[in-house]
């Protein structure tokens, strides 16, 4: 079954490239058309757009169970294979919205790239709200509480990766996501370390298996995940925090009136406590298709 998850891992890798390439040519949501309303702030009204084209696109990269992930039993069943408590967040604000839910599944990097170029109406990935890229791009309220992160390594390399110091040495590779808090927090924590760009977390799983990094700065409720599937993985017992305000969802910059729409959504489902029961069934789904994998 682990050759099954490896499968999957190229399925991804293939579906980023042909997202990316739709994205390329543009989409009806980030080109403006004529006659189209206008915002507040003087651009294009995304929400009036939204609700009139009927569909509200969607990017996300699926590979970070329990957020974002493939369903194996639905696996090349377009949207209906992605799941998580995050897509289920998007299925509730698109059937809010009254419109159609499009996903267009990518790398982390090229998630942020398709927002802030306005290629998407909104992105849902586990995104922390900073400063820097509240530049490029509007955020909602956090949905989501910020989630503990941890370093994966491989268990015959416990003693020797105790600390961050054993860590924070040139010639150890630390991997962590392109674009994402883990990466900024690899960089700020081990400067001296030889730090390694991924561009999806189950290829930096793979890279750490074949020893082509030493360690991966994940999220422990993900790497746990992994651990379960691949018994020569374990997180690391060092401590670790990275600070920031939780996940929020992205917006093109510009567009208060689908800011304002979001965020009245996001705290409906606060009211009814929706998002943590949408990640304990994911939670769930995850750890029984890790355990088919052993």
């Amino acid at each position: 079954m682990k050759k099954l998850l490896a499968l999957i891992l190229a399925t991804l890798t293939m579906t980023s490239v042909l997202a990316g390439c739709s994205n390329g040519e543009g989409n009806s949501s980030s080109t403006p058309s004529e006659g189209s309303s206008q915002s507040s702030s003087g651009g294009v009204d995304r929400l009036e757009k939204i609700k009139s084209s009927g569909k509200l696109v969607f990017v996300t990269s699926p590979d970070y169970a329990p957020y974002e992930f493939i369903d194996l039993e639905k696996m090349g069943q377009g949207d209906e294979q992605y799941v998580g408590s995050d897509i289920e967040l998007a299925k509730y604000i698109a059937d809010s919205l009254g419109v159609e839910l499009v996903i267009q599944p990518m790398d982390f990097d090229s998630v942020l790239a398709a927002v802030s170029e306005g290629k998407c109406d909104i992105a849902i990935s586990g995104i922390a709200s900073k400063p820097e890229r509240a530049e490029k791009m509007d955020f909602s309220i956090p949905y989501k509480k910020t989630s503990q992160q941890g370093i994966m390594i491989l268990k015959e390399n416990a003693e020797k990766f105790q600390s961050v110091e054993d860590l924070n040495k040139p010639e150890v590779k630390v991997g962590a996501q392109n674009g994402s808090i883990q990466m900024e927090g690899a960089k700020e924590k081990m400067p001296d370390a030889n730090i390694v760009p991924i561009a999806k977390l189950g290829d930096g799983v793979m890279q750490l298996q074949a020893g082509k990094i030493d360690a991966l700065v994940i999220a422990n409720i993900t790497g746990d995940g992994y651990c379960e599937t691949y018994d020569n993985l374990m997180m690391a017992d060092i401590p670790w925090e990275l600070k920031n305000d939780g996940s929020a969802v992205a917006i093109p910059k510009g567009n208060p009136e689908l800011v304002a729409e979001i965020n009245r959504i996001i705290e409906e489902t606060q009211e009814k406590d929706l998002y943590e029961q949408w990640l304990a069934d994911a939670q769930e789904l995850a750890l029984s298709q890790q355990q088919d994998q052993k």
